[in-house]
């Protein structure tokens, strides 16, 4: 629950940070933050309170933000893929099959460059 508060706070922060080196502990933080809570999510087997839809939007528009503004940049590219890795497995498959695609391409144009 205090992490879904944390989410909530950084969220509005994502898309106003514009050093390299604080896009590279935020993505790192939200990467970790989501790896935890697989982690636990494993070791409860639903016997806990929290579930994986309790996080999908904050971690949704999260992605969004790291995808669309960060990843461009090639300082922060490789904490910001590793970031969405951990992402994708707390959001909706629905979801994540509509912007697989999106992710797939732009992975793609990136090792072109």
């Amino acid at each position: 629950p205090s992490i879904k508060q944390i989410l909530g706070r950084l969220l509005p922060l994502l898309g106003s940070i514009k050093h390299d080196n604080q896009r590279w502990v935020f993505g790192a933080t939200v990467g970790r933050f989501c790896q935890a809570i697989q982690r636990y999510l494993k070791d409860a087997r639903g016997g806990g309170s929290v579930s994986k839809a309790s996080f999908e939007g904050e971690v949704f528009t999260a992605m969004e933000v790291m995808f669309n503004q960060w990843l461009e940049n090639k300082e922060v590219r490789l904490a910001t893929i590793e970031a969405i890795g951990h992402m994708s497995g707390l959001i909706a498959r629905e979801q994540f099959e509509s912007w697989l695609p999106r992710l797939v391409i732009k992975c793609l144009e990136l090792y072109k460059k």
